[in-house]
């Protein structure tokens, strides 16, 4: 993952400047998505090793606020929904997360 930097770099930033991406906020799924949508609709031409690395930064550097997010969600639908909501969120999101590991 020490390469993520330069592949970022290399490969998104030819369309995108730093502060783009910078502004988005993602779960390693959302990444991984949005990297796919790139490949599928605007032809960005990754290697399996390339897309996994980029995909990993920016999940890591996201990991934090994605916590954050769900607690006030949480917060906001109240004691009985926001607790369903985080177990369910939670269940699926490591349903996905494995499911994009075994690819």
């Amino acid at each position: 993952m020490a390469d993520a930097p330069r592949l970022l770099g290399q490969h998104c930033q030819r369309c995108h400047g730093l502060e783009v991406i910078q502004r988005r906020e993602h779960s390693r799924l959302g990444w991984y998505w949005t990297v796919q949508r790139m490949r599928w609709l605007h032809g960005a031409e990754l290697e399996p090793e390339a897309r996994a690395a980029i995909v990993g930064h920016l999940a890591a550097r996201d990991a934090a606020g994605w916590g954050l997010r769900l607690s006030e969600a949480a917060r906001l639908l109240g004691p009985p929904l926001g607790l369903l909501a985080v177990v369910v969120f939670t269940l699926l999101w490591k349903r996905k997360v494995s499911d994009v590991r075994d690819r």
